[in-house]
């Protein structure tokens, strides 16, 4: 159940944490708290609390969702510095939780030099702990202007994959492989648009393709562990016939996603629209592609590489290849990473050294023990 933060203190501050500990009651007839917590809604919700605390000889206040700390706001240093630190749980209670707070993924934020980057809040707890002793995973300090201070700002960085040199030549070589399926499948290129009916339904926003994907586990690991030379007769007939289906359904998709966006052209006037739905210059659901207007036609028919590059990618994905094999951190405060990121693999303590690189590895490691 995803909690409601209606009516929950907004506290993007020491300052504001403090102000509201201090002006806030402590429950002392209820069992349900303690001297160093206050209520961020009401006494009857202990789950959503403010504490009070010391780490490294600097006060601090947790904001508190159940049992996790999700941020620390530590008090600021002589210089007015001050220094923030975030744990993401991914639930959608905790993104509220921290969204209330001020904070979330992908919140923009700038250095002292100006530039900006992105927020790269992991929940890889376990890690942190590793590196410095607790579950916090982002740990930023701003100065009195509110620039983040890049030299003293950590986090548990996300990753991205990326390929080895073997894999992209696997995957080269697969694509010459498969030249000969595609020379078949381009000979039947306009059944597979005759075929197409129209259901604009179909091509909502992430309206998701749905086809016979079925190829036989042996065939896909001959496929994945021997290579396109070691496939049977039969093999070749499976992925021909799989490849023959994406390219309908691929079509299909297409024309549909077309034919959505062709009704929701903000350019056209609805008596435009109207106008031209009434000389059937328009896409209509239930009848075939081929019956439309010209013009019609013209403008939803994929060409035949939007087709096979679509397939093509289906057939890596078959092969185990599309996807890289490695994965690579992002950079410590990065200008920005992709909306599909990975946490950081989880080998041996002893191998994050390597992973991370020898400056990253170092930088974390240097943060150990200190607030600023």
């Amino acid at each position: 159940m995803m909690i409601s933060i209606w009516n929950v203190a907004q506290i993007r501050s020491y300052k504001e944490a403090h102000d509201h500990f201090e002006s806030t009651r402590y429950p002392a007839r209820s069992k349900k708290w303690f001297e160093h917590q206050r209520p961020l809604r009401n006494t009857s919700s202990p789950h959503l609390r403010i504490e009070r605390g010391e780490v490294h000889g600097v006060k601090y206040y947790d904001l508190c969702l159940y049992t996790t700390e999700l941020v620390r706001y530590f008090e600021p240093n002589a210089q007015g510095e001050e220094a923030v630190w975030l744990f993401n749980h991914y639930s959608n209670s905790s993104q509220r939780f921290l969204w209330n707070a001020g904070w979330y993924n992908r919140m923009e934020c700038t250095k002292q030099d100006g530039e900006k980057f992105l927020l790269q809040l992991s929940n890889q707890g376990e890690i942190a702990r590793h590196l410095w002793g607790d579950h916090f995973t982002c740990r930023l300090v701003f100065d009195m202007h509110g620039k983040v201070i890049a030299e003293k700002s950590v986090h548990v960085p996300f990753t991205r994959k990326s390929s080895t040199d073997t894999r992209r030549a696997k995957r080269k070589q697969l694509r010459e492989d498969f030249t000969p399926v595609f020379d078949m499948l381009e000979m039947q290129y306009q059944s597979f648009i005759d075929g197409v009916e129209i259901n604009e339904r179909a091509g909502q926003p992430f309206r998701s393709r749905d086809y016979d994907k079925a190829v036989s586990s042996d065939t896909r690991d001959r496929l994945i562990n021997q290579g396109f030379e070691a496939l049977t007769p039969d093999d070749l007939t499976a992925i021909v016939q799989y490849a023959s289906n994406c390219c309908y359904n691929i079509a299909e998709s297409i024309v549909n996603r077309r034919a959505y966006q062709y009704r929701t052209d903000r350019s056209l006037s609805y008596e435009a629209y109207r106008r031209m739905e009434s000389k059937r210059e328009v896409p209509v659901d239930g009848e075939l592609l081929s019956k439309h207007a010209p013009e019609v036609v013209e403008r939803l028919t994929p060409t035949w590489e939007d087709i096979k590059k679509a397939v093509e990618l289906d057939l890596l994905y078959l092969a185990g290849v599309a996807e890289g094999d490695e994965f690579v951190p992002y950079p410590q405060l990065a200008k920005t990473f992709a909306k599909r990121c990975y946490g950081l693999v989880k080998p041996a303590f002893g191998a994050i050294h390597s992973l991370l690189g020898e400056d990253t590895w170092y930088k974390l490691l240097n943060r150990k023990g200190v607030v600023y």
